[in-house]
């Protein structure tokens, strides 16, 4: 049997996850529950229901082994509709009934999760590639990820021509409001009694308890999947053409094609004295000069967007809001797991059925203490779980706290992150020349040389469908070429080409107050 345990979610969202979905149709606006009529009972019979329909699904969905890509693979709509109805009925008699709104916490988040449209644009852009595993299970990559997300390459699949400011648009409009419902639907499922916990069958064979504990680490993953959408729309990053008005370049980025090569034999030869030298192309040649085609065309629709827009990579008029709200969301996930622990190593029940049980708390709290001596300072003061979430509260997000690595002691504040302290992402990256832009970028590279001497005085080789033998040799040269992109070079500060080796020269090396009093030297001693 798998482990019960998993970072956060565990087995609740591990099996929810796979086989449930929303529907594409359903509303993407936050639900207002309707005026209770504080008939508790019924009301907690019309979740029981929903819940217990909800775990048929699963058990019915599991048998079928189907690969989940989307909401067409999972339920059928008037099974989705079904199951959402019995918890809405259940809010119409009660509005904070827990399991209702545990139940509609559970949808909620698969809306997200499985929504077709969000995430055929964040995988078009290669920003979050993974299949079926989505955010979920995955939801503190999605954070480190989301900052750079949206610089990377966008690859047109629809008809219709698609910008970067379409995904930021849509995240605002529509999944921040969802993701907002279902953590509203969570401060109320978290009060749901123990004499209320959740039996739910994962399989023929097994059945595991739902409480609590569980649905404060669903809440922490929600907030977790909260902060990093929120960094996702904080900074303008829409490119637009050389006009300055469409997207055109998308459409023609994509049509970029090179044609097949022959990787097999010589493209090309030259006979210097007694030598020959034999050119070939890198067997993946095709497709990578195709990929550094249009990364030249993007990087060049780059250049133009930071030169002339005066909006882009810089902070949104809402962007200071959204990191707030990003931090805010961290704070609360870092406070749930602390309640999610202390829940659970409070449980006097038998454990047999938990998902998260007491042995796993205290397995991963004693896998916490540092055992190498070299491990940083602010490590060697962790004990447990909830030590860490402590130092993140207390220290990383509350502002300026010293650190000390390889002997070196200097300051960082995250929170000046969060507080907008980069406000144009230009402004913190390295000195760099660009190359023209009227030229090509994309340039040949020997990427593989090799010699050998000939005996016999001739050499024959098969070029343009037929053997040549070039007389009078006695050394062969092999030259294997793929391509680079030449985009620019490194400078300091007065625009000098850096050295080989040299440490790149930023024009502010405390990055926005994130390194309070860093210097360059400094930051070499750290990390040159």
């Amino acid at each position: 049997m798998k482990p019960r345990i998993t970072p956060v979610l565990y087995c609740l969202i591990a099996v929810l996850v796979l086989f449930l979905s929303s529907c594409l149709d359903s509303s993407t606006e936050p639900e207002t529950p309707p005026p209770s009529s504080n008939n508790i009972a019924a009301a907690n019979a019309l979740a029981r229901e929903g819940m217990n329909l909800l775990n048929q699904s699963i058990i019915d969905l599991s048998d079928t082994e189907i690969e989940v890509n989307d909401s067409e693979d999972l339920m059928l709509q008037a099974t989705f509709n079904n199951i959402k109805s019995k918890f809405t009925g259940a809010l119409a008699l009660d509005a904070n009934n827990p399991m209702a709104n545990l139940g509609l916490a559970i949808l909620g988040v698969m809306e997200v999760n499985y929504d077709a449209e969000l995430w055929t644009m964040l995988e078009d852009a290669g920003a979050f590639e993974g299949g079926d595993k989505r955010i979920i299970n995955n939801q503190f990559q999605f954070l480190a990820n989301s900052p750079l997300a949206l610089m990377k390459q966008i690859k047109n699949t629809k008809a219709n021509s698609m910008s970067i400011m379409r995904v930021q648009n849509f995240i605002r409009n529509n999944i921040l409001p969802r993701i907002d419902t279902v953590i509203t639907r969570l401060d109320n499922a978290v009060a749901m009694a123990d004499s209320t916990v959740l039996m739910i069958e994962v399989d023929n064979e097994e059945i595991v308890e739902i409480d609590c504990g569980e649905i404060y680490a669903f809440r922490a993953a929600s907030n977790v999947v909260k902060a990093g959408f929120n960094m996702m729309v904080a900074y303008d990053m829409d490119m637009t053409d050389t006009s300055g008005s469409g997207y055109t370049w998308i459409d023609e980025m994509n049509e970029i094609e090179v044609q097949p090569v022959n990787t097999y034999d010589p493209y090309h030869y030259s006979v210097d004295g007694n030598t020959l030298t034999l050119d070939y192309y890198e067997h993946n040649y095709q497709n990578d000069k195709e990929r550094n085609l249009q990364l030249e065309y993007q990087m060049k629709i780059l250049k133009h967007n930071l030169d002339n827009s005066p909006t882009f990579a810089k902070l949104t008029s809402n962007g200071i809001a959204n990191l707030n709200a990003a931090k805010a969301a961290i704070l609360s996930a870092a406070a749930d797991v602390k309640l999610g622990v202390d829940y659970i190593l409070d449980e006097i029940d038998l454990q047999d059925n938990d998902v998260i049980k007491i042995e796993n708390i205290i397995s991963l709290n004693n896998d916490i203490p540092p055992t190498d001596e070299d491990v940083p300072a602010f490590m060697q003061q962790w004990q447990d779980v909830n030590d860490i979430a402590d130092w993140l509260t207390n220290e990383v997000m509350a502002g300026s706290y010293s650190l000390t690595v390889n002997d070196i002691d200097f300051n960082i504040n995250i929170s000046a992150f969060f507080n907008g302290g980069i406000s144009d992402i230009e402004a913190v990256l390295p000195y760099l020349h660009w190359n023209n832009v009227n030229l090509e970028w994309v340039v040949d590279d020997i990427n593989d040389e090799w010699s050998y001497p000939v005996f016999g005085n001739e050499y024959s080789f098969w070029y343009e469908g037929s053997y040549i033998t070039i007389p009078n040799i006695n050394y062969v040269i092999m030259r294997r070429h793929d391509v680079d992109l030449d985009w620019g070079y490194d400078t300091d500060a007065s625009g000098y080409p850096l050295s080989d080796g040299e440490f790149l020269y930023f024009p502010d090396y405390t990055f926005g107050g994130i390194f309070p009093g860093m210097t360059r030297q400094k930051l070499i001693d750290l990390f040159g």
